[in-house]
């Protein structure tokens, strides 16, 4: 899923910059509001993160494991 971490720390600051209730000690819906829109986002994304049909580049692979792995000396 694209910027899990962006939605994360947005999360964060929601929870940690709002309080859950006012003063007078009902509920903070906004607060709320503002958290079922990022996490229906993020659920958004994952749905349609399975339609991707993903094939492994073999070529990539064949480099990627060809690269020589310096030791501590060598570095």
């Amino acid at each position: 899923m694209p910027y899990l971490g962006t939605f994360l720390t947005d999360l964060t600051m929601i929870d940690t910059a709002i309080k859950d209730t006012y003063d007078s000690g009902f509920i903070n819906f906004d607060k709320k509001r503002k958290e079922f829109e990022y996490l229906a986002q993020i659920k958004l994304l994952q749905s349609a993160a399975q339609l991707y049909h993903m094939r492994p580049d073999h070529g990539f692979f064949d480099w990627f494991y060809s690269i020589r792995i310096y030791d501590d000396n060598e570095r």
